[in-house]
């Protein structure tokens, strides 16, 4: 969230700097996910079970509501949404499901550097927002996922392009066009992981931080409330009325923390910096200790460098007090672009 717009470059040269960085880095996803992309099998247990339940909804005399989808409480909307697409618009079979996923999960993980590098561009100049976007696009657990299929790389896109629609220019709350964009997006990607919605107090408090603090704010709330109506009716449709949405998050929390032991705090510290990149965590962890620790000498002109902060390390802190810590890289995913933000701030 850009709290002082930089404005992108201006002019025919500028816009053609912008555009061509653009393509650099989107070559550069390709190139270090495309030639690495799973043939057979997915980086993620979990898609291997999601492969089969499309490629059953897929068989003859099968319905939908029929089809043994799996997890539809966390990835409630994906499997229709792709059913639909992939089923009925473009006559798929069951036998190509899994490869129809994969190239969903490639292509997603390819076009997150644009969404990534726009949300960096916002506060950031061209060469540090696209080193921001290169240490996101190359943490070993991004690149993994994007080299094949999980409902998470789709929903953290979707979700970085719904900050940038409803943020737009920057100086005016979003008018009616661009709330339903944004609504229209973050239901899309809460249909492919509920646990998107950990992340909406960040984006409230980004709308805080808006120029138009108090309609930017309304138009937040507004957005978040519809958002989380939205999925808890889908959740209630596909999996059926019975189903305690609120009660299935808080229960598949508590189980984390159930099986959790203290004595893997070491492993897993370990582990996750393994994941997320070595350099990155390190860096960053020590960045901000040190920068929290000098929070009193900081003056009045750091006042943006505080607000991106503070968004980045409350999307951190939600996501994980939620899920605790486990062995999942993919439930860490939405926050590597907070790392990158934090970097990006203190380098």
């Amino acid at each position: 969230m850009n709290f002082v717009p930089i404005p992108p470059g201006t002019g025919p040269a500028g816009k053609r700097r912008e555009t061509g960085l653009i393509a650099a880095l989107l070559a550069l996803a390709a190139l270090t996910r495309i030639p690495f992309a799973y043939h057979s099998g997915f980086s993620d247990p979990d898609g291997v079970g999601m492969a089969a339940g499309l490629a059953h909804a897929l068989a003859p005399g099968v319905s939908a509501r029929e089809a043994a989808f799996y997890n539809v409480t966390a990835s409630p909307g994906f499997a229709y949404l792709i059913l639909w697409v992939y089923g009925h618009l473009l006559g798929g079979m069951p036998a190509g499901a899994m490869a129809a996923l994969a190239v969903i999960g490639v292509s997603a993980g390819i076009l997150l550097a644009w969404p990534l590098y726009l949300l960096l561009r916002w506060r950031f100049r061209p060469t540090v927002a696209a080193a921001g976007t290169i240490v996101v696009l190359l943490a070993p657990q991004v690149w993994e996922l994007g080299t094949s299929f999980h409902p998470v790389v789709v929903a953290v896109p979707l979700l970085l392009t719904a900050a940038l629609v409803f943020r737009g220019s920057g100086t005016a709350a979003p008018g009616p066009g661009r709330m339903a964009a944004t609504l229209v997006l973050l239901l899309v990607a809460l249909n492919f992981r509920t646990d998107m919605v950990l992340v909406f107090p960040a984006l409230l408090l980004a709308a805080w931080f808006m120029p138009d603090r108090r309609r930017s704010l309304i138009a937040a709330a507004v957005l978040v409330v519809l958002s989380i109506l939205g999925i808890w009716l889908t959740v209630r449709l596909v999996v059926g009325p019975a189903t305690p949405v609120a009660g299935a998050l808080a229960e598949n929390q508590k189980w984390f923390w159930s099986v959790w032991r203290w004595s893997g705090v070491v492993p897993w510290a370990l582990w996750t910096t393994l994941d997320m990149g070595i350099a990155t965590v390190l860096l960053t962890a020590g960045l901000t200790i040190r920068w929290l620790a000098g929070w009193r000498s900081h003056s009045s002109s750091d006042r943006d460098r505080r607000r991106g902060i503070a968004v980045a390390l409350l999307a951190l802190g939600l996501v994980l007090a939620y899920w605790g810590p486990n062995y999942a890289g993919r439930r860490y995913l939405v926050i590597v672009p907070a790392l990158g933000w934090i970097l990006a701030e203190l380098l």
